[in-house]
This record gives C-alpha cells, structure tokens and sequence, in this order.
C-alpha cells in the first residue's frame, strides 16, 4: 500500500540522516579514546602468556 511505501522512504531518509551523523562525529576528535584502544593492553598481555607457554620453561 502507498502508505507502507511512505513510511519506508522516511524510515530510509531517517537512517540516511542517521549514518551522516554517526559519520560526521566519529571524525570529529572525541574527548575521550576509543574502547578499542583502552582494550588495546588485554590482546598483548594474551599474546604474552601464549608466549610464555609455547617457550620450554
């Protein structure tokens, strides 16, 4: 029906709008790091301890 139709182009503008915000603030410094970067120290103390087995102690 046209009005299904309607409120699908408006959800499709709305999460155009949206994607350009989210875009637009991820490019603008943010004050504080990113979780990635603060979770950045548990891979490497992972890796050391998958060192330190594979090394004959």
């Amino acid at each position: 029906s046209p009005v299904q139709g309607g409120s699908k182009e408006s959800a499709k503008k709305r999460f155009a709008s949206y994607v350009r915000l989210r875009l637009g603030s991820e490019r603008a410094p943010s004050p504080e790091p990113p979780p990635r970067l603060s979770r950045g120290e548990s891979p490497l103390a992972l890796r050391r301890n998958l060192v330190d087995q594979a090394s004959p102690s």
